[in-house]
């Protein structure tokens, strides 16, 4: 199978073999996330704008390893704080 890595452009990942994502076949893993732009943290305080900014990040490194970005299954370090994460969930219909 096809190995494809995706990088983030960050100084660590040739010093210590990390990608952001690798994509294998069919299959595609997404290392963890920060919430950072330009090397910064954003956000600081807002769960649910980090986790948006997370979000962004990993569905960016999926499209850039070619697979229609379908978010299977993702883990959250801060369950406990799960109504700071929905607060802007779009409600049922």
């Amino acid at each position: 199978m096809t190995r494809r890595l995706v990088s983030s452009g960050s100084p660590y990942e040739p010093a210590i073999g990390l990608s952001r994502a690798v994509r294998i076949g069919p299959w595609i893993s997404v290392a963890g996330t920060a919430p950072l732009l330009d090397g910064a943290t954003v956000h600081a305080g807002d769960l649910y704008a980090q986790t948006k900014q997370c979000l962004a990040i990993m569905l960016a490194a999926i499209a850039e390893a070619r697979r229609h970005h379908r978010l299977d299954r993702a883990h959250a370090r801060h369950a406990h704080r799960h109504r700071d994460l929905a607060r802007r969930r779009p409600r049922p219909r």
